[in-house]
């Protein structure tokens, strides 16, 4: 009887270890960020939990004299998000200026500029940039949305974009006109 009971609980231990080691974690609310192709546009789409989100779509070809296409600028901007969001850094989108150029880019807070090297992307010089990221977002109310403002300009909590866009039906919050 002893020899029985020691052979049930050693075969428990391993059956309970095996389990342990093997098994993984869920990743619920893992979000990944990529250059996919949205009705025949290069654009940059969140892979939720739930959903596939479109984040920007890519049809200007403003910047292709410069070598962006507009695959190639949904690459680059794609990466960027995936390297933000990695580093837990993407949580605000705002504007800003860079080498004397308006940029959309990550902040840390509400309240706060852009991150040293937070940039995802530069745009066209004639944009009016807190204009220009409400469209990009597709945010057409403020009181509604997932945009603040402080100090006079514009901030997109991007969880709150992402959950929103992921719940609603239609999603006709994304934007059909390209900004970059």
């Amino acid at each position: 009887m002893r020899s029985t009971l020691k052979w049930i609980s050693g075969t428990s231990a391993v059956f309970l270890l095996t389990t342990l080691s093997f098994s993984r974690p869920a990743q619920a609310n893992e979000t990944t960020f990529t250059c996919s192709t949205s009705q025949g546009t290069p654009t940059t789409v969140a892979q939720t939990s739930e959903d596939e989100v479109p984040i920007i779509r890519f049809n200007s070809s403003y910047f292709n004299d410069r070598g962006w296409s507009p695959e190639r600028r949904c690459q680059e901007v794609s990466a960027r998000f995936q390297r933000f969001h990695q580093a837990k850094q993407l949580r605000y989108i705002t504007v800003g200026t860079m080498n004397r150029q308006r940029i959309v880019c990550v902040a840390e807070s509400k309240t706060s500029g852009c991150l040293k090297d937070g940039l995802l992307f530069t745009l066209k010089p004639t944009s009016n940039a807190n204009a220009t990221l409400r469209q990009l977002f597709g945010i057409k109310d403020q009181a509604a949305g997932p945009l603040s403002e402080s100090r006079g300009r514009a901030y997109i909590d991007i969880n709150e974009l992402l959950s929103r866009r992921s719940n609603a039906a239609p999603r006709n919050a994304t934007p059909k006109k390209s900004v970059w």
